[in-house]
């Protein structure tokens, strides 16, 4: 009976290690791109123009998250270096075009099922001539949504006069990115992060709207996210669902990596 009972207790103690272990964030290189200053007498025109300096593009998969984002803001870079010592983050001149965060979100990709992302860590210098290796350490965190919620507003007419208050956010009618097809623009100051916005006309079936993009500006020290949606197929007067996040986790992923040229 004693090794029965020792038995299951080491099955399940190996079942939760393997749980968490699935679990677990996980952090592999894409890509390293070294992209030196050019040599004396050569032409700018032969190279497509980004200034100097170290990238390194990650994939973090958080198998039991949604990802939404990655906040460069909180992330804490510890060192990004080669082998013999350079600090690559440090160099005699800075490009007018370098960016202050070591991470770059307008380069960040998601998953369709929001599980993995991509994000490109750099630093505006080289490796040495003689150095083997790079070397990136740091914590990079991860907006991951959580709390689905769906609100709904009912006799919805996208004219220029709109501006809905729905939940967290303002709907109104956007102007069209391309071409001359309206959207629905919903704003916050909040990142909710929707989901799925679904129209149902007045007459006919359900629309599952297709997202036409969006983002975030901050100005003044605010920020304001927003989300486009198509209004194809909504008729003159709808009924508008919109499901979004109403929680966000901050998730912490560490990043210690030492690469070769064949990583």
């Amino acid at each position: 009976m004693t090794r029965l009972l020792a038995g299951l207790v080491a099955l399940f103690a190996a079942a939760a290690l393997v749980r968490a272990q699935v679990g677990a964030p996980k952090v592999q290189p894409l890509s390293l791109e070294i992209r030196k200053p050019l040599p004396p007498g050569v032409s700018s025109e032969l190279e497509a123009f980004r200034s100097q300096g170290t990238t390194i593009r990650l994939a973090i998969s958080l198998p039991d998250k949604h990802i939404v984002d990655v906040e460069p803001g909180a992330s804490k870079l510890a060192h990004f270096a080669d082998d013999k010592g350079t600090d690559l983050t440090k160099v005699k001149k800075k490009s007018p075009f370098d960016g202050e965060d070591w991470l770059w979100p307008p380069h960040a990709r998601i998953s369709k099922d929001a599980k993995q992302c991509s994000v490109e860590a750099n630093a505006p210098g080289v490796p040495a001539i003689a150095a083997t290796k790079i070397k990136l350490k740091g914590d990079i965190v991860v907006l991951c949504g959580s709390d689905e919620k769906t609100l709904e507003a009912k006799d919805v007419v996208f004219d220029e006069k709109l501006n809905l208050i729905v939940g967290p956010f303002t709907v109104k009618k956007g102007k069209p990115l391309f071409g001359d097809e309206p959207s629905a623009l919903f704003q916050s100051a909040q990142n909710k992060h929707i989901t799925r916005v679904v129209l149902k006309p007045a007459q006919g079936k359900e629309i599952n709207a297709e997202y036409r993009g969006g983002g975030r500006v901050t100005a003044f020290n605010k920020t304001e996210y927003s989300w486009m949606y198509s209004l194809d197929g909504a008729g003159e007067r709808c009924t508008v669902r919109v499901t979004f996040f109403d929680k966000m986790e901050a998730v912490t992923v560490p990043v210690d990596l030492e690469l070769g040229v064949g990583f």
